[in-house]
């Protein structure tokens, strides 16, 4: 069971017993207001959260201490502001916290796919499909060669890879009826094929997950206003 308040209220002990031991800013009380801060996200506390992963990044980046430590306040602010819905800051501070783990750490640690996790997440919510898929598969390449077959973090990431893979599928799906349908009626039909596939965010098909965000759509419905055009000047 998450015993969240008990938690919170044993970190607070910590915090207390080391600002009466140590300097304001000793590492250890930046470590002690990140994992109050965590406490706080997961009770859905956002705002009492970044207050105090604000407090240890105050510390972290005035101080000589592990970048890495200073990663991880990052990454726990990014998480932060994700479940708040704004993605924009959350990538922006996943980006820092992974571009000080990919300089500290060895390409397969653990601690990277947890970032890579984290965006994947992050795209997926924003629809951007393919970079989800990018990130996700760099999580299970990691995890599958580091993590037991059991470990939680496993079967989480395999899930979030599901989730990703079923939103690519059904756009598969939507490609191939719609494709269909656009070739066997008049040429006025891209006008609903091709302004539907616009509405799509991050249309792609599967086989090109890779391709940039937006240009794919763009390229599906002009090449096929393009083509009926064409067809109509043939008549």
């Amino acid at each position: 069971m998450k015993d969240y308040p008990k938690a919170l209220e044993n970190f607070e002990k910590c915090l207390s017993i080391w600002q009466k031991a140590l300097p304001e800013n000793h590492p250890d009380i930046a470590f002690a207001f990140s994992n109050i801060g965590d406490v706080h996200r997961l009770m859905g506390n956002y705002e009492k959260a970044l207050a105090f992963h604000q407090k240890a990044l105050n510390i972290q980046e005035n101080v000589q201490c592990d970048p890495t430590d200073c990663a991880t306040t990052y990454i726990n602010l990014g998480e932060t502001y994700c479940e708040m819905k704004d993605y924009s800051k959350a990538l922006t501070y996943f980006e820092k916290g992974l571009e000080i783990r990919e300089k500290k750490l060895p390409k397969n640690h653990p601690d990277l796919a947890v970032v890579y996790h984290n965006m994947a997440k992050l795209y997926l919510a924003t629809r951007k499909y393919s970079m989800a898929m990018k990130n996700i598969q760099q999580t299970v390449e990691i995890a599958q060669e580091k993590l037991s077959s059991t470990h939680p973090h496993l079967l989480e990431y395999k899930e979030t890879f599901e989730k990703v893979r079923m939103k690519i599928t059904r756009q598969q799906d939507f490609y191939d009826q719609y494709s269909h349908y656009w070739h066997e009626n008049n040429s006025n039909s891209y006008d609903i094929y091709g302004s539907t596939l616009v509405e799509i965010p991050q249309f792609q098909h599967p086989s090109h997950t890779l391709l940039q965000q937006n240009g794919f759509t763009q390229q599906v419905y002009l090449k096929y206003k393009q083509e009926c055009l064409d067809d109509k000047k043939k008549r």
